[in-house]
């Protein structure tokens, strides 16, 4: 049976374009995911509730299928997914998504097999840098995403696009990080912040260390929080007080001060998630 796609009517799309805006993506609880691979992923990780998708008249011509989902298809004239989209180049395929509930970050220390790793981001800024990070955190099964304040939204269309579906696969929370870290603190995990200054050790000694400590052969004794500071001004100072220990990733002598914090973050997670 043949897949029906019904027009895109001006009035949902006057809606819809709204949603390039974070004041209308919080007040209406919806988000746009612009891309065929992102947009396919997302069906695929059943995650995200999936409101509509919007195929423009270029990919409907291309006889190209989506992934089985009960969603409403629509179907858009070049001008009005250019409506939609933030690039200059706009993508054929474009889903309205509900943007999930936050979660409760004590829920990821609870006991199990496999000890946590959390990964919180202290004012991280680039649309790319976060995308990158979700990508990676997804990839690498991070338990859990605590973004902190004065990071940008998580449902920016940039960040969406740069995740490719990686959006919303590991749970997320958001909030202030001193006041979450300290809980974490309590309740026995250890914070681990990504800094270049003074005392600082290297990803590899950390890591040795760790398992030199776990006891039974386990890799990691204590549940470990990540944390990635800002681009330009790393680690805040207050979360940085919290920290049980900083780590920084060696390289060969180069003529860069420091890694992309997405780049950073995405090595620290391979290495880490290679003790569990």
């Amino acid at each position: 049976m043949p897949v029906e796609f019904h027009r895109l009517s001006e009035t949902r799309l006057k809606t819809w374009r709204k949603l390039q805006s974070p004041k209308y993506r919080k007040k209406m609880g919806l988000f746009l995911a612009e891309g065929e691979h992102a947009v396919e992923q997302i069906l695929q990780n059943g995650v995200i509730e999936v409101e509509a998708i919007i195929a423009g008249e270029e990919w409907l011509a291309s006889g190209k299928k989506l992934p089985a989902a009960n969603v409403e298809l629509l179907s858009a004239t070049k001008e009005q997914i250019t409506e939609l989209s933030d690039t200059q180049t706009p993508q054929q395929l474009v889903a309205v998504c509900r943007i999930p509930a936050l979660a409760n970050p004590e829920e990821w220390v609870q006991p199990s097999d496999q000890p946590p790793l959390i990964l919180a981001l202290d004012g991280i800024q680039d649309p790319g840098n976060l995308g990158t990070i979700l990508r990676s955190a997804a990839w690498f099964g991070v338990t859990g995403l605590l973004i902190g304040k004065g990071s940008v939204e998580i449902w920016n269309p940039k960040v969406v696009r740069s995740a490719v579906g990686g959006i919303a696969a590991t749970a997320i929370a958001e909030g202030e990080l001193r006041p979450v870290l300290g809980r974490f603190k309590e309740l026995g995990c250890r914070v681990c912040t990504l800094e270049l200054g003074e005392g600082a050790v290297s990803l590899s000694q950390l890591i040795q260390t760790l398992k030199d400590s776990a006891p039974d052969n386990q890799n990691r004794q204590n549940p470990l929080i990540l944390v990635v500071g800002n681009e330009a001004n790393g680690v805040s100072p207050e979360v940085s007080e919290l920290s049980d220990v900083r780590v920084k990733i060696e390289g060969a002598d180069a003529a860069v001060e420091s890694l992309n914090a997405g780049v950073s973050a995405s090595i620290a997670l391979y290495e880490l998630s290679q003790m569990g």
